[in-house]
């Protein structure tokens, strides 16, 4: 499905300020921890998990995964469900003693209380970044175990919770 021009726009303005990650003890139950054991190279497992959003963006469900950023070691991802709230999912790579293994440090999080469709919410969300919200376990059911089952490498998930 598609993102209209306007909520593309209001999406774009959210992903840097991340409002909903402002305040540290009102951001814990809207966000998850992960510790993924990767089975392959630090720089195969970053072109793994860039194939992998690939194949989710051709997915015909009314999720959105878009690949904002990958550099050597971290990735970012934004996703967006069907009411469009925002959601956005940070990998950082790192090589184990073992060459053939990665250490993958996953961080996933809603954006804001409100979702993207609504008139203003870019500046909205901020003045409400004070309001403690619940992402309905989007990040641990839905989000990263959709991008670790698109992974061609091995993945085990080694830590998982809230963050604080």
């Amino acid at each position: 499905m598609e993102l209209s021009d306007v909520v593309q726009f209001r999406a774009n303005i959210q992903k840097v300020l991340k409002p909903g990650v402002w305040i540290p003890v009102l951001r814990s139950p809207h966000n998850w921890k992960e510790e993924w054991s990767l089975y392959s190279t630090k720089e195969d497992c970053l072109q793994d998990i860039k194939n992998a959003v690939t194949k989710l963006q051709q997915n015909t469900e009314d999720l959105e995964f878009q690949l904002d950023y990958a550099t050597e070691s971290k990735v970012q991802i934004s996703c967006l469900t069907k009411s469009r709230w925002l959601d956005q999912v940070i990998i950082k790579l790192s090589s184990e003693s073992s060459s053939e293994k990665t250490k993958a440090r996953v961080y996933s999080f809603s954006t804001g209380v409100i979702p993207l469709t609504v008139v203003g919410s870019p500046l909205l969300n901020p003045l409400l970044c004070w309001f403690p919200f619940y992402d309905m376990e989007f990040s641990e059911k839905t989000w990263l175990p959709k991008i670790r089952d698109a992974l061609e490498t091995p993945c085990e998930v080694v830590k998982k919770g809230r963050a604080l």
